[in-house]
Parts: structure tokens; sequence; C-alpha cells
């Protein structure tokens, strides 16, 4: 009887560590701007010791376990850069996503990034807004974007470097100064899966994506149209077409000008369907954010 009852003791011990370890691996912390200071993240409350966090800053100086998520509030901005502390780990990422309702969060950046890996590796980011600065993979592996905006950054849209195993789901790349997506170094590889790519490099000579120092892009299901001066030339060097892509070279994406209190804008017919469409009034009204906009094809 007392044999039984150790066994069944030490199975409940034992039940009651792996239940432990895996809430403690599978911690979820929120990130708000309406969230008052001093806060640990440990929940979506505004007050409290345990509210939100309200700043980027917070969560890079933070440490966080594999299975770890971050969630960022809907509807919320922050001209910060986003340079996550630790990496997650193979089958146990660390993932920065949004909760809420409104808009997706959007991360401005400061110095030259919005996003900066910091060699971390097994990261994945969805449903978050980058705008105005780089995304930048550096020395990282295995990090994963899911319908993510990449767009009107004073230069590439995303950069990998040194950064095997990149994966880009369902996102919009758009809008940037110079290239859309630019891979660099031997080992990098990049999968861009049902991706909008549009608009990069409006006046500069750079494509929309683009493989150099023998790094690798696959490109498959995207639509990838307007980059680069006129004529424009879509896909560089290191570039495979992974099939069932929109490709229109030679096609500017858009002209806008302003007159008075009104922007037109003249495009394609074609470039008027749905997902371009969106792309193309995200970066319309970044430009003229309190203006009428009309369309003309």
């Amino acid at each position: 009887m007392h044999r039984n009852r150790f066994l069944i003791a030490s199975i409940i011990s034992f039940a009651l560590v792996l239940l432990c370890a895996s809430g403690l691996s599978g911690a979820t912390y929120y990130v708000n701007t309406a969230a008052a200071a001093g806060g640990d993240g440990t929940t979506s409350d505004l007050t409290g010791a345990h509210c939100a966090w309200d700043t980027i800053a917070d969560v890079n100086a933070a440490t966080f376990a594999a299975g770890n998520s971050v969630l960022l509030a809907r509807g919320c901005t922050w001209a910060e850069q986003l340079k996550p502390h630790d990496g997650g780990s193979v089958g146990s990422v660390i993932t920065y996503g949004a909760y809420g309702s409104g808009a997706a969060p959007k991360l401005t950046g400061s110095g030259s990034y919005v996003l900066d890996t910091n060699t971390k590796s097994y990261l994945t980011f969805q449903q978050i807004d980058f705008t105005a600065k780089w995304v930048y993979v550096n020395a990282s592996t295995g990090v994963t974007f899911n319908y993510c905006q990449m767009r009107n950054s004073d230069g590439n849209g995303l950069y990998a470097n040194n950064s095997p195993a990149v994966v880009c789901n369902n996102c919009n790349i758009s809008g940037n100064t110079t290239r859309g997506v630019y891979a660099s170094g031997a080992t990098t590889t990049v999968a861009l899966n049902n991706c909008t790519i549009v608009g990069n490099s409006p006046s500069t000579t750079y494509n929309g994506i683009t493989g150099a120092s023998s790094a690798h892009i696959t490109y498959t299901n995207c639509h990838i149209v307007g980059n680069n001066a006129w004529p424009t030339v879509e896909i560089g060097a290191g570039c495979t077409d992974g099939g069932n892509n929109q490709v229109q070279t030679g096609v500017p994406v858009f002209t806008s000008y302003k007159n008075g209190s009104s922007v037109f804008v003249l495009c394609h017919d074609d470039d008027l369907e749905a997902g371009f469409f969106d792309s193309l009034m995200s970066s319309v009204y970044d430009l003229y954010p309190t203006v009428r906009v009309t369309f003309r094809s």
C-alpha cells in the first residue's frame, strides 16, 4: 500500500514538473503604448504590476525562452527598433505577433533598422507592419515572416545577410527606396511565398528582388511588378522562379501626382486586383495621409 502511494505521488510530482516547464516555455508577453510604465508584461492589463509593457525597449531588454510569444497591440505605433535578446530553437521558436483589433501594430524603427535579428535564430514575426526602416536579418537561421508588411523604408525592405532558411509568407513588400528583398552571403537562402513585391526602387536601378555573393532567393506564387526605375527589371541575380508567379517586367507600378487637395494615381487596370490594390492604397496614403486620392487607369 505504501509502495503504491509512493508511486502515485511520484507520478503526480513528475506531471507537475512537466506542466510547469510547459507553462514556462509557452509564456506570453504583451506590449501596448497605452499601458502604464513599469509593468512586467505578463498580462494585457493597462495598469498594475503585471500590466503590458509600453515600449519596445522593454521587449529588447527582456530574456525569453524558446516557445515564448510577444504580442503587440493592434492600433499602436512604436518609433523604435526591435532587437530580440534571445532566439528560439528548432521546433520551438520565439514568436512576435499581434493581439486585439484594428490595424496591425506598426514599428517605424530608429537608427538604420526597424528590426535587427541581432544574430538570434528561430524567430517568427507575424501580422506586424515594419515601415520606414530596413528589416535586417543578420547571421540568423530559421527566421519566418507571416502576413507582415515591409514597406516605405529608406533602403531595402528586407535585407538577409549570412542567414539560412529565411521565409516570407503572404507578405507585402512595397515602396522601399532600394530593393524589395536583398540577400547576401553564401549561406543565405530566402523563400518568398504568396508575397506582393511592388513599387520598390521607384527612382533608382535596383531590382525588386536580388541575391548577391552566392545568396539564393526562391519566389513562388508572388506578384512582382513596378520595381526599379523605368524600364523595370524585376528579378535580379541569384533568384529562382518557383512557379505560379505574376511578374510584369517593364511596367511602372503607378505614377502619382498631387494637385491641390487631391492626389491622382495612374496605374494599369490589371494592377487594381485585390491584393495589389491594398498594398497600393497603403503606399499612397502613407505618402499623402490627409488628402483625397483618385485612381485613374
